[in-house]
């Protein structure tokens, strides 16, 4: 499979937890729609890198989000694209982790009582980019950070 070749290539086969390793073994529909959301997370690690500069509370992705990474199919290495990359300062990453915490918990509250809340991202988008800044500041595994708001 491509994906795991890349992965290989790039020595970072280690780093897959359980659920991406069921993945790539065993690709079906309903755990591609299951974890496309997830780019929203790498969305918000971007950020966090300072490889790209929009707030991640309320703007949907650009079009050309996709265009901001290595192209695993074509097998562009990583290394280009993380020697750009510098973490942000703790501040700001707390400020941004802050604001999406507050904007999850409104549409969490919206979905519950009904009202409307007039957002670019969904709920679930919200989430995932939550849970990547989250995973900054933790050495909980990514699919075991908890998510309550």
């Amino acid at each position: 499979m491509k994906a795991q070749a890349w992965l290989a290539k790039e020595g970072l086969g280690h780093a897959l937890e359980s659920e991406e390793v069921r993945f790539l073994l065993s690709v079906d529909d309903a755990r591609v729609r299951s974890l496309q959301v997830q780019v929203q997370g790498l969305w918000a690690l971007a950020w966090a890198l300072g490889q790209h500069a929009q707030p991640l509370a309320f703007k949907a992705l650009p079009t050309n989000a996709v265009h901001q990474f290595p192209a695993l199919k074509a097998g562009h290495p990583t290394e280009p694209w993380r020697a750009k990359g510098k973490l942000l300062d703790r501040a700001r990453l707390l400020d941004e982790l802050d604001v999406l915490y507050c904007l999850h918990w409104a549409l969490v509250e919206s979905r519950r009582t009904g009202s409307v809340i007039n957002s670019e991202l969904t709920e679930e988008a919200v989430a995932q980019r939550r849970r990547a800044m989250e995973w900054l500041f933790t050495a909980t595994p990514w699919y075991s950070i908890q998510l309550d708001t």
